[in-house]
């Protein structure tokens, strides 16, 4: 369901801001979601300040409104090597070796 979320408010950012701004600020963070909660990970401080200041709040108010009002918790981060080597170990990258080796 939070990916769900996520994707409209995509669709709705996307509509709302210029190509440019879409794809500089809004389309690099990625979603981290549970039981009613997001968090957004940018890809480094610079982008998180530039997020939170102009687009955060609304973030919050598309979030709110296609969670139909349950009440998310949104939160904006910094991706970490920690978060993207968790990431690799739900969803590992295979390699050329490992094609090879799974066609045999």
């Amino acid at each position: 369901m939070s990916d769900a979320i996520w994707q409209r408010c995509l669709a709705v950012l996307q509509e709302e801001l210029p190509a440019q701004q879409f794809n500089t600020w809004i389309r690099p963070l990625r979603l981290e979601a549970g039981e009613g909660w997001l968090r957004l990970l940018a890809p480094n401080r610079f982008v998180k300040d530039w997020v939170n200041d102009r687009f955060f709040t609304r973030i919050e108010e598309l979030v709110a409104e296609f969670s139909g009002g349950q009440g998310f918790n949104v939160e904006l981060a910094i991706a970490d090597r920690q978060h993207e080597q968790r990431q690799l170990l739900l969803h590992p990258v295979i390699g050329a070796a490992d094609r090879e080796e799974n066609a045999l």
